[in-house]
């Protein structure tokens, strides 16, 4: 839903040992952060995780755009149902 609706947030993923933020534009993911990294390698240590607490929150555009590829498999791996 998030991607169809072309929406504008940002999603805080919190575990017990860590966190991770999501960054998403008009619907498609273009940064992502977890515990030091950044990109793809951030994108898939949070989808690695077995559990986590997701908060949506206003997006605020942070300047860095670390998966605005859509041709890579990354982004297109990477799509938001809802």
């Amino acid at each position: 839903m998030v991607c169809l609706s072309r929406s504008n947030l940002i999603i805080r993923v919190t575990t017990g040992k860590a966190n991770g933020t999501i960054y998403v534009r008009e619907g498609q993911i273009h940064h992502a952060q977890a515990e030091g990294s950044r990109g793809s390698a951030a994108l898939f240590e949070m989808l690695r995780w077995k559990d986590g607490r997701f908060e949506m929150l206003p997006y605020e555009d942070v300047g860095i755009n670390t998966l605005d590829q859509p041709g890579t498999p990354a982004a297109r791996s990477h799509a938001i149902a809802g």
